[in-house]
């Protein structure tokens, strides 16, 4: 099993500043699935700021889902 967890960060800052976002974003995620017992090599981080989000998205309301944390599962 591989879980990859992708990173995301709104639209707001520097790209620095997105990446470091969802840097911290998946180092909490990473942590509460370690606690959970999941293996270190079950886990893939995978930090993208905004390029991967809505780039229509100005709304405070739509930044909201930008901030978030996929979870990718592979057997």
């Amino acid at each position: 099993m591989l879980l990859t967890l992708v990173g995301h960060a709104d639209d707001q800052g520097s790209r620095s500043y997105q990446l470091a976002r969802a840097e911290q974003r998946l180092e909490a995620v990473f942590q509460a699935l370690r606690r959970m017992g999941v293996a270190v090599r079950q886990l893939k981080r995978y930090p993208v700021g905004r390029e991967k989000g809505n780039p229509g998205c100005n709304a405070p309301e739509c930044r909201v889902s930008m901030r978030r944390v996929e979870l990718i599962y592979r057997q």
